[in-house]
């Protein structure tokens, strides 16, 4: 993603463009936590996606981004599923993650950053590997994810938010359970999806809430816990 943004500030990069590492030492995720990966072990990509939307729709991205991912690996006979705002499990591990970097002038410029475990995970994670028996190589799973994100796009780019937020809530990890929520707002309460603008509705002892951007960590808890604190 450094990458990235350095060809960015030059303005070298045309859209769809793909940034790919063979490992990684020095990744990052959400809240800046570290990502390894070992040689030829995941596909880690950085694919500057650019979208024509209103920046109040931004939420989306992150959304539609796990949405392709979801579609790319289901190609493969992978059923994943998504763990707002932007984990992909299968079934309940992690097998991958996105991380979005965005800027706004005339449109919203995204760098949408990839990591999927392949062959090999961390502690606690999974790999496609563990879960089907052909994986794909990195080239081919980069191909169909920017294929799928493609997809995606044209659907927020045509106002197709509806079509957004129900695919995600289809493969909503944890949907119908009591979760725990944390951030700026944090809360427990059952799982009932996202909004068109991309936001987590949760069902708490207030009533429901939306909440962005805070994220899921840890689900399902059990039932009679709900409730909502503001900081």
């Amino acid at each position: 993603m450094d990458a990235m943004a350095t060809l960015l500030a030059r303005g070298h990069v045309e859209p769809w463009t793909a940034i790919v590492a063979d490992y990684q030492t020095d990744g990052r995720g959400r809240r800046g936590q570290p990502w390894l990966a070992a040689p030829r072990s995941a596909l880690l990509a950085t694919v500057y996606a650019p979208i024509s939307i209103d920046s109040s729709r931004a939420g989306l991205i992150a959304i539609a981004a796990g949405l392709s991912m979801v579609d790319a690996l289901a190609r493969y006979g992978l059923s994943a599923r998504l763990k707002w705002p932007n984990d992909v499990l299968a079934p309940d591990r992690k097998l991958g993650g996105i991380l979005i970097v965005s800027r706004l002038d005339e449109r919203l410029h995204a760098s949408v950053g990839i990591g999927v475990n392949i062959t090999a995970s961390p502690d606690g994670a999974c790999s496609i590997a563990d879960v089907i028996n052909a994986p794909p190589s990195p080239k081919d799973l980069l191909g169909e994810i920017r294929s799928a994100m493609r997809q995606r796009w044209l659907e927020l780019e045509r106002g197709q938010y509806l079509n957004v937020r129900d695919a995600w809530n289809d493969v909503a990890a944890w949907k119908g359970t009591t979760v725990v929520s944390s951030g700026a707002e944090e809360a427990t309460g059952q799982l009932l999806g996202i909004d068109e603008w991309g936001r987590l509705r949760l069902l708490t002892d207030r009533g429901e809430v939306l909440l962005t951007p805070n994220e899921i960590v840890r689900g399902p808890v059990p039932l009679g816990t709900a409730s909502y604190t503001s900081h």
